[in-house]
């Protein structure tokens, strides 16, 4: 094996490993290609240094078909130029490899020739590599004071790679980072850890991937975390020749043809925007765990599910009516009343929610963002250790059997019982308006007692000052309960879209954007990021 330890340090002796791309080297004569291979394994590590340099660390499982060219050289597509050739080192199944020079093919890059190690047909070898790279890091362009950087891992050509990829890239963050710093990209990590250094890593895992598909990550931090200097700010943006090519023959279309496609950007960014400020729930920052959080409360439940932040609201003042803690005393404009006599017992999150009900009786919005943020902490907290996944689906099925009892229910006595002991859960589905006549149909429901009540005599579900009645058929109390639901979240939150985007800023941070650019490798190798900050790695040319 290479003695990596004298290769790979970089400054404050921290190991930096990862390679970037790697691309098969066709033949050295130029002949028509022959090659024929699988990519058992792709495992990625990049190393942020302070210095704003990045080692890179590729472990790269061949097998080569027994039809296939035996495989002599391996190209390696670098981000830029900035490479430092000299850090470069390689081995092949612990053999050290001697002969590293710039690559021929593919621009910029390094080739690696496997010399009397080549991998024969019918046999697989693993490649490790390693090289330092320079001006990778770009300023993020949501937050001046964070940097941002994305890479993609090799890929190849469909006409040589077959099968499919185990592949792996891990991030590893420079030291002193924390996680409430860190920022993901697009598509958020699969599993979180620290490495030998304590430093926090973000590990991307597609155990079926296609060794002939580009897969981008990117991730920022705050800057202050790398030295002055270490941040490329100047964008480099450059257009590709056929672009140029139809805008000077055809300016009229090619006007026309950017309008319509800035604008339809514009409308999908728009869309993709507003849902990614509706996920308010931040990431796991840590292995997923096993087994279901049991326990959960309904309103917590619904956090946990990422549910309309207006309804969690809602299903809040529902359980403090029902606590008999609070008291509507006026619908519209929604005013409330604090009961001091029954606030014990309650849930920090009630007891946050009392105490953000001003003596107007109001609830600023404000104050319901801290609520709700303070909420949503907890919730991630506990779940800590434990699957998100199972647990989700837990409480789905605890929201269709709260609905069944209902439904099955032989008396109205029993069925106003559920909906008196269930009505959190029930409102927490997003059918709930439609579920509830369904379970509901035309049998009589006693109202409950804390139900923000009806006047006499005045049209089924208009709240009134807390006064009810004592039974209503089944269609009106569900009518009415989709009035209340849907008045209350009014009256709790005015826009659901700012509201809920004040909170995700807090605790899951939008990933920020690095503006936009194209590079282009060299020799058919065309990386296509859109980000400054944009690392790619290329499948190289043809020999």
């Amino acid at each position: 094996m290479v003695n990596w330890s004298s290769t790979m340090k970089i400054r404050n002796a921290v190991v930096v490993l990862m390679l970037l791309g790697t691309a098969v080297a066709l033949f050295p004569n130029g002949a028509s290609a022959d090659y024929d291979f699988s990519v058992r394994k792709n495992h990625v590590d990049v190393y942020i240094e302070r210095s704003g340099t990045i080692g890179i660390y590729y472990e790269l499982t061949f097998f080569c078909s027994p039809s296939g060219k035996a495989i002599d050289i391996v190209d390696i597509g670098v981000p830029n130029k900035h490479y430092i050739l000299s850090s470069a080192a390689a081995d092949l199944d612990g053999v050290k490899l001697k002969k590293i020079r710039r690559s021929e093919y593919v621009h910029p890059g390094i080739e690696i020739h496997l010399g009397g190690k080549k991998i024969t047909p019918g046999t697989s070898g693993t490649l490790h590599f390693y090289v330092e790279c320079k001006r990778v890091l770009y300023q993020d362009t949501e937050d001046k004071t964070y940097t941002s950087f994305r890479f993609s891992p090799t890929w190849f050509s469909p006409k040589f790679a077959r099968g499919k990829t185990d592949l792996q890239v891990s991030f590893h963050f420079p030291a002193g980072v924390t996680p409430d710093e860190t920022k993901w990209h697009q598509k958020e990590f699969d599993a979180h850890s620290l490495d030998d250094e304590k430093r926090i890593v973000f590990t991307w895992i597609n155990a079926s991937a296609s060794p002939s598909k580009q897969y981008t990550y990117g991730i920022s931090f705050p800057k202050k975390y790398v030295e002055p200097g270490a941040i490329v700010t100047k964008k480099a943006v450059r257009r590709r020749s056929v672009f140029k090519t139809i805008e000077n023959i055809f300016p009229l279309l090619f006007g026309f043809f950017m309008v319509f496609f800035v604008a339809m950007i514009g409308v999908v960014a728009s869309l993709t925007q507003k849902r990614r400020l509706m996920k308010y729930m931040p990431p796991s920052l840590a292995i997923e765990g096993v087994g279901i959080k049991r326990g959960l409360t309904a309103v917590e439940a619904a956090i946990l599910l990422e549910k309309p932040l207006d309804r969690v609201c809602t299903m809040i003042l529902f359980g403090l009516l029902k606590k008999d803690a609070l008291r509507v005393v006026k619908a519209k404009p929604l005013r409330l009343e604090v009961l001091e006599k029954n606030k014990e017992k309650l849930r920090e999150y009630e007891s946050l929610f009392l105490v953000a009900v001003d003596k107007k009786g109001r609830v600023p919005e404000t104050k319901l963002r801290k609520v709700i943020t303070s909420l949503i902490k907890g919730t991630n907290e506990k779940m800590k250790g434990f699957s998100r996944r199972d647990t989700r689906e837990y409480y789905r099925s605890i929201v269709n059997k709260a609905w069944e009892q209902v439904a099955s229910s032989e008396t109205e006595e029993v069925a106003s019982e559920v909906l008196d002991r269930e009505m959190e859960w029930l409102i927490a589905d997003e059918r709930y308006e439609q579920r509830m006549k369904e379970a509901l149909g035309d049998r009589v429901v006693i109202v409950p007692v804390w139900y923000p009540g009806y006047r006499t005599g005045a049209a089924a579900g208009a709240p009134g000052p807390g006064i009810s009645v004592p039974s209503l058929p089944g269609s009106e109390f569900a009518n009415s309960v989709v009035r209340s639901v849907e008045g209350f979240a009014h009256g709790l939150v005015s826009k659901v879209e700012s509201f809920t985007g004040g909170i995700t800023k807090v605790t899951n941070p939008p990933p920020a954007k690095s503006g936009s650019s194209w590079s282009s490798g060299g020799s058919g190798c065309a990386c296509a990021c859109a980000c400054a900050g944009c690392a790619c790695a290329c499948a190289g040319g043809g020999r």
